[in-house]
């Protein structure tokens, strides 16, 4: 009662962009795989979290200060696009008076339509009064997860059956702080809270950056603020069930730069092109580039957007290094077990290809008639720094006030829709606006799952036991309390250590999990006698032009061709089980046919043969077999010793340490940061 009393004695205590104290923050459970050619792929265990912007924002005071705070919520800080004058009257005050609050799995789901799957999440479009959602993915609890992909190849698998007309489901990468901007004074939220979003648009609505508010000069009705922020950009993927992108964003600036005025290039100021980031970006849209039947909804499409894909975007370096300079961004997709080479832009003629390089992005501009901005902003070589120094995955799924997302699958530009790069997709001008998307398909949703990345050539051909969705999410994102460390305000009965316990309760489940999955691969490898080799990998740019012969990994047999088709000398025409589909594979699983290979002095780099070897020298044998062994064996006893650095952690209270696994050579151990 003492203490009570002493509690009640302490006067209210301001801190600055508050984390909320009346919810806890329990970012839905994802797990991604990283893969390289000799070990194969490893699970880690993720979470996402929720966009600020998307947060109840309310005012917030607390008496004292660490887990012992005791805090009271008052009303909202913003409203329908307007800031409460008396608790923002300037940004640092707003900052310093206004918290975002926690949002529990219940309302994730409920209340966005964020919902956790096996392997990933799926994103509902309207819930009530919410409309879309904005995701990104933690590394740890309060920082997030910085992909470094030069080099590298990025796979996820996708389905957009669902998604009409003037929706965007986008995946992509921004360059934004590790700790969501916790460096900024003003700042207490962080990367927990979604916070520090960024991208080339520069965009004004950002409620909060830099550790204020962004409440100068907002516009209530656009609900758009004085400052941007901005940062370098790369779309993975925009996409709905009618048309798709992938675009590069360059910018002059690195990581996070706080805009103001011309160097933000707004539109509304007809600036576009004076800005630090490159807003057009080099983009590739196989229905802009001449090809209407690549991708779309029905059998008639190469990908069929009625079934989910798996979609591959490789970051071809000058070096084939993690250092080099990128110069080239690939895309394949596998549907139905066949990888599909992606589309040819045959209307930019010879220097169109079937890839985003310069050659290519400079014909874009010239044809279509675009300023080429992107050359301007440094191009590939500026993307592929920020792509070295790490991004922010992002997961999102959004409609359009500003555009009605005419330019991703509509008519947009200047002229009409035979003029070259006014077609972006099928759908009329009329189909994008908000209002008539939210009412006529509130039930639309994107599922991302399958998250992989690492070595080109590693995560598409990986078994399907060694994919995220086949692993079950638990822990870390799972776990009611979510360990960040004690913060101002939090109230919570549950203590950091009870979060930590259950990150160590989760790695043990998925542990045993894992070993399970490696005693099925071992027995599998003892009743075949051999090791599980990947899929081929089709060759890069291999095409159909030698004598008119299917290239490797192209068509040659089925029930959708009149007749049989050659394949390129080298490459015989198999079929592996689907009668309506035949492939044009290579010798001892080439990347090319021969033939090709030869003609254009290619070699490619990740051939089965590569891979199998890789897989089977000592490296990947003391992987796959006597770690199992050493793994299988030793669970009982790391079993024991995650449970005592659990106690251990108790023990510690407010000043935990979050216990992590590493690989050593002779099996798992555990490690305190």
């Amino acid at each position: 009662m003492q203490l009570v009393r002493a509690i009640a004695c302490l006067p209210a205590i301001a801190v600055a962009q508050l984390p909320g104290a009346t919810k806890e923050e329990q970012g839905p459970p994802i797990v991604i795989a990283e893969c390289t050619l000799m070990d194969g792929c490893k699970a880690q265990q993720r979470a996402v979290t929720m966009d600020a912007n998307w947060r109840w924002t309310h005012g917030q005071t607390c008496q004292g200060t660490g887990p012992g705070a005791q805090c009271s919520t008052s009303g909202n800080c913003y409203t329908d696009g307007t800031w409460d004058a008396t608790m923002c009257p300037d940004p640092k005050s707003c900052a310093e008076n206004c918290a975002l609050e926690g949002i529990t799995l219940d309302d994730y789901d409920n209340t966005y339509g964020v919902t956790a799957v096996p392997g990933g999440v799926e994103l509902g479009f309207v819930r009530g009064p919410n409309v879309g959602s904005r995701l990104y993915v933690l590394e740890k609890p309060n920082k997030y997860k910085l992909f470094k992909l030069l080099n590298k190849e990025f796979t996820f698998d996708v389905d957009v059956s669902t998604l009409p007309c003037g929706l965007n489901g986008a995946l992509y990468f921004s360059e934004m702080e590790e700790d969501g901007g916790m460096k900024d004074a003003g700042n207490k939220a962080g990367a927990k809270f979604g916070t520090g979003y960024c991208d080339a648009q520069c965009p004004h609505d950002v409620k909060f950056m830099k550790g204020e508010s962004n409440t100068l000069e907002w516009n209530t009705s656009a609900a758009l603020g004085k400052y941007g922020l901005c940062c370098a950009e790369v779309d993975i993927w925009e996409a709905n069930s009618m048309a798709t992108a992938f675009t590069m964003h360059p910018c002059t600036i690195d990581k996070t730069h706080l805009c103001k005025g011309k160097e933000c290039g707004d539109n509304a100021k007809n600036e576009r092109y004076d800005g630090v980031c490159d807003k057009d970006g080099c983009d590739f849209n196989s229905y802009r580039n001449g090809d209407v039947d690549f991708f779309g909804p029905g059998s008639k499409f190469t990908v069929d957007t009625t079934k989910p894909m798996t979609v591959v975007t490789q970051f071809i370096t000058d070096d084939s290094t993690d250092e080099g300079d990128l110069i080239e961004v690939r895309r394949l997709y596998v549907q139905s077990g066949k990888v599909i080479q992606n589309s040819r832009a045959s209307i930019l003629g010879p220097d169109g290809g079937d890839s985003i390089n310069e050659a290519y992005c400079a014909a874009q501009k010239r044809k279509f008639n675009d300023t080429d901005d992107f050359r301007k902003k440094g191009a590939l070589r500026r993307t592929g720094e920020a792509l070295r120094r790490g991004m922010t995955l992002v997961l999102s799924l959004w409609d359009d006030w500003e555009c009605q997302m005419l330019w991703l699958d509509s008519d947009a530009g200047t002229g009409n829709h035979s003029t070259p790069g006014v077609a972006r997709g099928p759908c009329a001008t009329t189909t994008g606006v908000p209002a008539d998307v939210r009412a006529q398909y509130p039930d639309a949703s994107v599922t991302y799952y399958n998250i992989m990345y690492g070595e080109i050539g590693s995560t598409y051909t990986a078994s399907d036991d060694a994919k995220p969705d086949k692993v079950e999410a638990t822990g870390f994102a799972a776990t009611a309390s979510v360990a960040t460390g004690p913060s101002p305000g939090d109230a919570s009965a549950a203590s950091e250590s009870d979060g930590a316990t259950g990150i160590l309760e989760g790695i043990s489940q998925t542990l045993l999990q894992s070993l399970g999955v490696q005693q099925k691969e071992m027995q599998a490898q003892d009743a075949s006698g051999q090791t599980p080799v990947p899929a081929p990998v089709p060759a890069q740019g291999a095409d159909t032009s030698a004598g008119g012969c299917a290239g490797a990994y192209q068509q040659c047999d089925g029930t959708s061709l009149s007749r049989p088709r050659c394949c390129q000398a080298g490459c015989d025409c198999k079929n592996y089980g689907d009668p309506s589909y035949s492939q044009c594979v290579p010798p001892n699983g080439a990347g090319q046919c021969p033939s090709a290979a030869q003609e254009r002095g290619l070699v490619q780099r990740s051939s089965l043969r590569e891979a199998a070897a890789l897989r089977a020298g000592s490296s990947a044998s003391r992987w796959a077999a006597p770690s199992a062994i050493v793994l299988w064996f030793s669970a009982p006893a790391l079993l024991l010793a995650i449970a005592a650095a659990a106690v251990l952690v108790r023990a510690r209270g407010a000043a935990w340490s979050l216990v992590w696994l590493r690989y050593e050579p002779t099996g798992m151990v555990a490690s305190a940061e």
